[in-house]
């Protein structure tokens, strides 16, 4: 697989989706970095000069804006070997401040935008008998945090949903994965949906402490999830079902395997005693 491949990657403006696309584009591969906004493309473009990167507007909200990205691609080039489903939103604070469209929102992008981009490409790929999707999933789709709740929830939705999309596309020479980052430094934290209700009291002390926990774990660099990438795509190794990429989602990912099920939540149920007050 170190032949040059055709790549189209989602929500490259900024973070993974933008790392990914110059490590990819450094080793020759054809880039179409994709984002909801055009004007937002500056950064892109400042770091891909010379190099092999299309910008091009896909709003993964809108089936329509899907729709006519995937035909200009193909259009381009008459293939897609891989497609980088990143494109996604954070969010935080408790589950009970966020309202409907809030919590819409969340899947909206996170799950129903990797579906309707999936769904985009399928057919293509099944009359090549190959490609390769690779679902940005996050730590928090393997370990439920207090406070990314509306998160946690979007990205391990997007973990049950490459492990059926795996098995369901095998016989077709589709191979699907989830690269599970830990925390990176992106526009991650600069970029939630908040909620816009004044916080409850109860909740006030809890989140302070996870505030505080959080302001300096987004340090390490995001092109690290963009070299793991370029690593499984030239592999000519089957992609296994999930990566792990970072510090502490290794860290993670092996305590899920030797700790007694359910210890980390009752760790995490103490800590959320000991910071709640009544309203």
């Amino acid at each position: 697989m170190k032949t040059k491949q055709v790549i189209l990657i989602t929500g490259c403006s900024k973070g993974f989706g933008l790392e990914t696309s110059i490590v990819l584009a450094q080793k020759g591969h054809r880039v179409f970095s994709s984002m909801r906004n055009l004007k937002k493309q500056d950064k892109l473009r400042e770091l891909s000069q010379g190099l092999p990167v299309y910008p091009l507007e896909i709003d993964v909200d809108k089936p329509s804006s899907i729709k006519k990205g995937v035909q200009y691609v193909l259009k381009q080039t008459g293939k897609i070997d891989v497609l980088i489903n990143n494109a996604g939103l954070g969010s935080w604070g408790p589950l009970e401040e966020f309202n409907d469209q809030e919590m819409h929102h969340q899947f909206e992008t996170n799950v129903f935008g990797l579906l309707r981009m999936t769904r985009a490409v399928l057919p293509v790929m099944r009359q090549q008998k190959q490609g390769r999707i690779l679902n940005i999933g996050s730590l928090a789709g393997r370990i439920a945090v207090p406070g990314m709740g509306l998160y946690c929830a979007s990205k391990y939705a997007v973990r049950a949903l490459t492990n059926v999309l795996r098995i369901e596309t095998q016989s077709f020479g589709i191979q699907v994965t989830v690269i599970e980052p830990g925390p990176f430094k992106t526009n991650f934290v600069e970029n939630q949906i908040i909620p816009q209700t004044e916080l409850k009291a109860c909740y006030q002390t809890l989140m302070k402490k996870l505030n505080a926990l959080n302001k300096n774990r987004f340090r390490s660099s995001a092109t690290i999830v963009g070299l793991k990438i370029a690593e499984i795509i030239e592999s000519s190794k089957p992609m296994k079902i999930c990566y792990p990429v970072g510090r502490e989602a290794h860290i993670f990912s092996l305590l899920e395997k030797i700790l007694p099920q359910g210890f980390f939540y009752q760790r995490m149920a103490s800590f959320f005693r000991r910071t709640a007050v009544s309203d």
